[in-house]
């Protein structure tokens, strides 16, 4: 399964400096997922709009499969529910 987060990149080295979370954060592991890029484009349309002056660094971005164990994803209407993906750490002696 895809999930896409929306980003802010730095103009000059295009590296992502931000993920939106409701608002802007630094923490990857905060950042809003969704399931469908129509709904990330759709979302990524409106902070352009609302941020004109940022339009062409807000991006939506695929997350690789090995790094969907740290995103969070959209449940319902907006709230937002951690994957978690613990294990323990007991070990046979």
């Amino acid at each position: 399964m895809k999930t896409y987060h929306i980003t802010l990149r730095d103009r000059e080295t295009q590296t992502v400096v931000g993920y939106f979370n409701g608002s802007w954060t630094t923490d990857r592991c905060r950042a809003v997922t969704t399931n469908k890029r129509d709904a990330a484009e759709d979302h990524a349309a409106r902070m352009r709009d609302q941020c004109p002056r940022n339009a062409d660094v807000i991006k939506v971005e695929e997350i690789a499969a090995d790094d969907q164990h740290f995103a969070y994803s959209t449940h319902g209407r907006g709230e937002v529910r951690r994957r978690t993906g613990f294990r323990s750490s007991s070990r046979s002696r």
